[in-house]
């Protein structure tokens, strides 16, 4: 059996996990190849642990893995008439893409906001103009 198919020790898990959160500003970016960014991460990994020997491909699917764990845990708790479920990378990943999730929805928010003050600022700049071109009058005709 070599290394790589190894299952992955709970030390170089946990260390995957932050070497990976930790660099999501990056990959969240889309300014690098996330083949590059997956290959500091092993590097970052690597730097703290010398005998990490798996691929970046492995440790690429290896967070896959994780990462589809975390949305189905987060999904389960967030269901109504279901128990927590608990699990030992849970606070780490939420603590990244929980707030991902909220700060996408604040962002939505304040551009629907945004267009809305918009809209009104156009709606009264027209208001404006139709009123100064028929004059002062309530009715909208000229004064006689």
């Amino acid at each position: 059996m070599d290394k790589e198919s190894e299952k992955l020790k709970s030390p170089v898990t946990q260390l995957l996990v932050r070497s990976r959160l930790d660099l999501e500003p990056e990959f969240a970016g889309g300014k690098r190849k996330k083949s590059v960014l997956w290959g500091k991460v092993l590097e970052n990994m690597r730097f703290i642990n010398l005998e990490v020997s798996q691929t970046k491909e492995f440790m690429q699917r290896k967070f896959l893995n994780l990462f589809a764990t975390y949305k189905r845990i987060k999904k389960r708790n967030d269901a109504t008439g279901r128990g927590v479920t608990t699990w030992e990378y849970f606070k780490d990943f939420d603590k990244v893409f929980g707030l991902r999730r909220k700060d996408a929805w604040k962002k939505a928010r304040k551009k629907v906001s945004a267009e809305k003050n918009d809209q009104k600022l156009l709606l009264m700049k027209h208001w404006i103009f139709l009123k100064k071109k028929r004059g002062k009058s309530r009715f909208g005709t000229k004064k006689l």
